[in-house]
Protein backbone atom coordinates (compact mmCIF):
# COMPACT_ATOMS: atom_id res chain seq x y z
CA UNK A 1 0.00 0.00 0.00
CA UNK A 2 1.23 3.18 -0.45
CA UNK A 3 1.30 5.61 2.73
CA UNK A 4 0.95 8.58 0.87
CA UNK A 5 -2.65 7.73 -0.53
CA UNK A 6 -3.46 6.80 3.22
CA UNK A 7 -2.35 9.97 4.84
CA UNK A 8 -4.28 11.84 1.58
CA UNK A 9 -7.26 10.31 1.89
CA UNK A 10 -7.10 10.76 5.78
CA UNK A 11 -6.50 14.57 5.46
CA UNK A 12 -9.49 14.43 2.73
CA UNK A 13 -11.82 13.14 4.67
CA UNK A 14 -10.68 15.23 8.02
CA UNK A 15 -11.34 17.91 5.86
CA UNK A 16 -15.24 16.94 5.10
CA UNK A 17 -15.76 16.62 8.57
CA UNK A 18 -14.64 20.03 9.50
CA UNK A 19 -16.77 21.13 6.75
CA UNK A 20 -20.14 19.48 7.76
CA UNK A 21 -19.51 20.35 11.46
CA UNK A 22 -18.74 24.11 10.10
CA UNK A 23 -22.01 24.10 7.84
CA UNK A 24 -23.97 22.16 10.75
CA UNK A 25 -23.68 25.36 13.10
CA UNK A 26 -24.00 27.21 10.31
CA UNK A 27 -27.21 25.89 9.60
CA UNK A 28 -28.19 25.77 13.34
CA UNK A 29 -27.08 30.06 14.06
CA UNK A 30 -29.10 31.04 10.66
CA UNK A 31 -32.19 28.72 12.29
CA UNK A 32 -32.01 30.30 15.78
CA UNK A 33 -31.50 33.72 14.45
CA UNK A 34 -34.79 33.13 11.84
CA UNK A 35 -36.76 32.96 14.95
CA UNK A 36 -35.55 36.15 16.48
CA UNK A 37 -36.40 37.87 13.07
Amino acid sequence: MNFDFIDLLWQLFNFFVLTAIVILIIILLRRYSGKGN
